[in-house]
This record gives C-alpha cells, structure tokens and sequence, in this order.
C-alpha cells in the first residue's frame, strides 16, 4: 500500500507536471513558430547540440546498469564506443556554434563599417572585445568552481569514481574550464575565420600528435605504473588531452564558419552547389580518419589523438549535414520543444543529470537491478531532466531570441551558449545592437 507521500506517488506527480507543461510550452511555442523561417544550419545545430546532450544524460546513468550493453561504455585505451563519443561532441559542438556566430558577426560588422568611420568601428570594437573578454573570465571562472567543486564534493560523500577517465581530481568541468582559459587567447575575428582556425587547429593537433607517437606519451597517459602523488601526474588523462580538445574546438570552428556559408538566398535552403561543398567536407574528415586510424595511431578518447578529433569531426559534421538536408526539405516544421529547452540550458541540464546520477547510485544498487527495472529507472529520471530542461529554460527567460548574438555581444563565445534558429528581423537587429 503506498502513502501519499510515498517515492511513486511523487514520481508521478513529477512526471504528470513534466507532460503537462512539455505540452503547453509546445503549443505556445508551435503558434509562435509556425510561420518564421528558419536557417537550415543553425536549425540543424540547435537540434544537434540537444540531442547530444539527452543521449549523454541517458548514457551517464544507464551505463551503472547492467542491462547497458558494455560495448556503448567507454573504451579504456584504443577503440570507440557511444560514451566516447560525450565529451568530443560536446566541445565540437560549441566549435561549431562560435564558428557560426562568429562568421556570421564578422560579415555584418564589415558591411556595417562600410557606412561608418573607422574611429567609430574601432572604439566600439574595443569596447566589445574588452566586454566580451570579463565575460570569458566570469565563465571561466564559473566552470573552474564547479570543476574544482566536484572531487571535494565526492571525496566527503565517498562517491565512487573512474581515475582512469580523466585523472583522480580533474573532470568534464575542468576541461571545460581549461578550454574556455585557452580560447581567450584565440581573437574573436579568428573564430569566424575557417583559414585561421582550421589551420591553429591542424598545427596544435599536429604537434600534439607527434608527442603521442615519438615521446611515449600514450603510454603515460594509459598505464596506471605513472601515476603518481604529485597533481600532474595524478591527473595525466585530463591534463595531457587538453592540446587535442583544443585542437578539436579550433577545427569545430573552422567547420563552423564555414558552414554559416550554405545558406541560399531564402536563407533557408541549401543550394545544390553548397550540398555537394558540404558533402565533400564530410567525405573528406572520414578518409582523413581512416588513414590515421589505421596508419598512424587507433583512436584514443584518454589522449584525445589525432584519430579521436577527426572521428569527431566526422561524425558530429555528418550529424549536422543530414540534420540541415532535414531541415532544407520541411522549412516550416518547427524545432521540438523538448530539444529547443535542452539547447538552451545545456549545463544546467547536464549538472542536474549528474546530481540524479549520484543520488540514484548512492541510493540504489544498480548492478544488481534487473534490465526491466533500470529501463523504468531511466526513463523517469529522464522525464525529471527533461521537466527540469524546460523548466530551467522558462526560468531564464529564454524564448525564441535565446540562441542570437545577444545584447551583451558575446558572439557565441560560451562553452553551453544556445543557438537557435535564425529569425531575420531579430537577428538583424540583434547584430545591431552589438554594433551600437
């Protein structure tokens, strides 16, 4: 006999909440939507970067149970599975978002200099670029103390973590935060340009593999006989992947800016010209993996290696690509609700999935729960992210202009910054204001 207060009885409650508001939030946002056209990419990367973000919610707890299959979990040292696959999609993504933005931000800030005096164009320049850079550090900032947050937390629960993902203290958020340090050296104007970020990014990857292959840092990052007391070594995976996460976000960029090119006249459209363009650039990421998988290193998520970044880059591109080809051909259809809300709360979706995670596996032993069992546990706690995903987004007042260049003039510079799809009247003025 269950009380009225019992954990179903909540659930329930949680879960009819959840459907009703998913529910009326689509119909407001259906209405409002049904008649504003779309960009095919941006659309594309809004639907890409949600999905990316619900099948790692999924992914984190359903991989504590053993009805997961084990050949989705993360690889140890050489080859790939769906989880490796989490944190690389992630950082592209974000790749693909500044590229886009930073692009797009570049061409109408040419055009609008055209009418206006250089004195002007480079006082407001200045003041952007000085804007943009205390927002990097506050977000940087931000990322660090969750990073720095999460062992301590762990360590005073006695929670169980794998060293062998990222290091004894270092985690996802570190990295994030490592990520956002080193792009404050990266100019804003290079992030819109695919000549400059593609070629940092080949240079970076390039050395770092070098050092993979001929000093036997492969070897260091994998083999547990070096880790050591001290931070650095205790802390080899996260540390010594950072030059290829770098690498991965510079090339993501340079995808990105150049992909902000396919859109037609309509803007909404891909011509045959740009789809063939596209097509040949995803081709050309999966040759270029082949070869390197199987010639110079197998890929390696723990080293982040040069196989690793181009598997990313081709598959998260192909993602995008058919995504955009979706998009081109049912213009008017728009965004899911439930992937527009993730798009534009990504982090505090993914810490409220990772709170879930933890409560559930100190609460529960999950290796010993049979597979009907824990496919009914993930899909509540999945329902409970997703109410959380729309909740949060309401909460932040982001509607329909949550994923443009915003009045602070950021650009997309954010590692979780929502882009979302392109409205012309908006986005014009939204570049505007940036410009003022």
């Amino acid at each position: 006999m269950m009380g009225p207060l019992s954990p179903a009885a909540v659930v329930g409650v949680l879960v009819a909440v959840a459907l009703l508001l998913v529910a009326r939030n689509f119909q407001l946002l259906k209405r409002e939507r049904s008649k504003v056209p779309l960009l095919a990419m941006r659309q594309a990367l809004s639907a890409h970067r949600g999905g990316v973000m619900l099948i790692t919610c999924i992914a984190i707890l359903a991989v504590d149970f053993h009805a997961f299959p084990r050949k989705f979990a993360k690889v140890e040292a050489f080859g790939t599975g769906l989880m490796d696959a989490g944190v690389g999609s992630i950082v592209i993504a974000t790749g693909f978002a500044c590229g886009m933005k930073e692009a797009a931000a570049a061409g109408t800030a040419a055009a609008a200099a055209v009418g206006s005096s250089s004195s002007i164009a480079s006082t407001n320049d200045a003041s952007s670029q000085g804007g943009r850079i205390r927002r990097d550090i506050y977000r940087l900032f931000a990322l660090a103390v969750l990073g720095l947050s999460r062992p301590l937390i762990t360590s005073a629960l006695n929670y169980q973590q794998h060293v062998g993902e990222y290091g004894v203290h270092w985690n996802f958020f570190l990295t994030l935060a490592a990520l956002r340090g080193l792009t404050l050296f990266v100019p804003r104007a290079a992030s819109g340009s695919a000549v400059t970020c593609g070629l940092l990014g080949t240079v970076v990857l390039a050395m770092h593999q070098w050092l993979l292959s001929n000093k036997n840092m492969t070897e260091y990052i994998h083999s547990e006989n070096f880790r050591g007391s001290d931070f650095i070594s205790a802390n080899k995976e996260g540390i010594f992947s950072l030059p290829g996460y770098f690498a991965l976000h510079l090339l993501g960029c340079a995808c990105g800016a150049v992909l902000e090119e396919t859109a037609g006249p309509s803007r909404i459209q891909l011509r045959a010209g740009q789809r063939r363009r596209v097509a040949g650039i995803v081709i050309g990421l999966w040759v270029a993996f082949f070869a390197v998988d199987r010639l110079i290193q197998p890929v390696s998520r723990r080293a982040c290696n040069a196989a690793y970044v181009l598997w990313m880059l081709g598959l998260n591109t192909q993602s995008l690509a058919l995504l955009a080809s979706a998009t081109a051909a049912l213009p008017t259809q728009p965004l899911p609700t439930l992937l527009q809300a993730v798009n534009d709360s990504m982090l505090p979706t993914f810490l409220i999935a990772n709170v879930l995670t933890g409560v559930l596996n100190m609460s529960i032993d999950t290796m010993n729960v049979g597979d009907w069992g824990a496919r009914i546990i993930v899909l509540i706690y999945m329902a409970v992210v997703c109410l959380a995903a729309v909740v949060v987004q309401q909460l932040m007042g982001r509607g329909e202009t949550s994923g443009m260049i915003n009045k602070s003039g950021s650009g997309g510079r954010s590692l979780f910054r929502p882009i979302t799809p392109y409205q012309p009247a908006l986005w014009r003025r939204s570049l505007e204001r940036n410009l003022s």
